[in-house]
């Protein structure tokens, strides 16, 4: 789902199934160059996803 702006929204798109979101709730806008430098720091356990990718 996209524009996930609102825990309740969230709550609710989880209630209906949904495994993926994006929006101002989990992260602004940035820069490419910055993305992997976030998630490292913010996700550690993600991390391996995103050197797969």
């Amino acid at each position: 789902a996209e524009g996930v702006e609102t825990r309740d929204q969230a709550d609710r798109l989880r209630e209906l199934g949904y495994r993926a979101a994006q929006g101002f709730l989990f992260a602004r806008p940035m820069p490419a160059a910055d993305f992997g430098e976030v998630v490292e720091r913010d996700w550690p356990s993600r991390t391996r996803v995103l050197r797969t990718v």
